[in-house]
C-alpha cells in the first residue's frame, strides 16, 4: 500500500474504511462473555455488509476488465 497512490489509493482507503466494522463482528455468542470487544451484527448490518461486498466485487471487476 505504501507505494500505491492516486485514485487507486483513495479507492482502497475508502473500501477499508467502509468494511472496517466487519472486523468487530463475531458469528456466535460467547458463553463466558469474553469476546475481545467483538459484537454480533444486526440483521440490517449484515444486509449492508453483503451489499457493500457485492458493490466492491463489481467495482474490482470493472477495474480489472481491459478497455
Amino acid at each position: 500500500m505504501a507505494r500505491t497512490h492516486g485514485r487507486l489509493a483513495w479507492f482502497l482507503a475508502q473500501c477499508s474504511s467502509e468494511l472496517a466494522p466487519v472486523l468487530h463482528w463475531r458469528a456466535l455468542d460467547v458463553p463466558d462473555g469474553c469476546a475481545f470487544g467483538a459484537v454480533l451484527p444486526t440483521a440490517g448490518e449484515l444486509t449492508d455488509a453483503e451489499r457493500a461486498v457485492r458493490h466492491l466485487a463489481a467495482m474490482l471487476a470493472r477495474i480489472r476488465r481491459p478497455h
